[in-house]
């Protein structure tokens, strides 16, 4: 948890204990409260990390080896699994946050509809991502061969060792990371659009994790709302690499 969700936690705890909340602090307290229940959960990093390693880990030998042997590497397989892994998850996780959001600011929405407009964009979405993480993947599958080729002696833990950038946990990490982000930044845009079908006005506001992982680049879009944001990141989070940042749905 860090510093922001935990003096939110605070200030909530606190204003249990009151006998009477006064008025003035019942809609900012509301506002913190629906903050908090909109708050991603990470055990989906996790997940995704773990699924995507592990795939890099099957094929990165293989990979290796048929480098050794002078072919080119047959990466179509890993290519298909690594598509479905990314549909389902991203699928998932827009579905489950676009839902927490509406739940949170107390708007009844449909689920059929949330999880069809969640599954049409982690399918189209899904495949676009893929395209490029396959052109980096092969980029630099390119780039170990003509080294491999231009380095006589060359063994297979050198040719592994080079090889460890594209097919270790670290970039498996990234992609999760990142992706996750995206996901959650799309599941406020579902919601939003489900509010506003029930004619209910919304804002989204851009919320960092206020910790010492924070960006200069994010760091001064905390708390904004979406007509100060847009103006650096019209998409939203991620903002960059491994950006951790989300947006809040907050009922106007």
């Amino acid at each position: 948890m860090d510093n922001h969700s935990i003096l939110t936690s605070a200030v909530l705890s606190a204003a249990a204990l009151l006998p009477v909340v006064p008025p003035d602090l019942s809609g900012m307290l509301a506002v913190l409260k629906a903050r908090q229940d909109q708050e991603p959960s990470r055990a989906a990093e996790t997940e995704m990390t773990d699924e995507i390693a592990a795939l890099f880990e099957r094929y990165g030998p293989e990979i290796a080896s048929q480098i050794l042997m002078g072919q080119q590497p047959d990466t179509r397989e890993m290519e298909d699994k690594l598509l479905l892994i990314l549909i389902v998850s991203l699928a998932g996780v827009a579905t489950a946050a676009a839902l927490r959001r509406t739940e949170a600011v107390g708007v009844p929405a449909s689920v059929d509809d949330i999880n069809q407009a969640a599954r049409t964009w982690s399918r189209s979405y899904g495949y676009e991502l893929v395209r490029g993480i396959n052109e980096t993947t092969r980029q630099a599958i390119a780039d170990v061969m003509a080294q491999y080729h231009s380095t006589p002696g060359m063994t297979t833990a050198d040719v592994s060792k080079l090889l460890e950038t594209t097919f270790g946990r670290e970039r498996a990490n990234r992609i999760a990371v990142t992706e996750i982000t995206r996901a959650n930044t799309q599941a406020v845009n579902i919601a939003a659009q489900q509010m506003a079908g029930a004619g209910i006005t919304t804002s989204r506001q851009w919320i960092t994790w206020r910790d010492d992982r924070v960006c200069p680049l994010c760091a001064p879009l905390h708390n904004t709302y979406e007509d100060v944001w847009t103006i650096e990141q019209p998409a939203g989070p991620p903002a960059h690499v491994t950006c951790r940042c989300w947006l809040a749905l907050v009922r106007m």
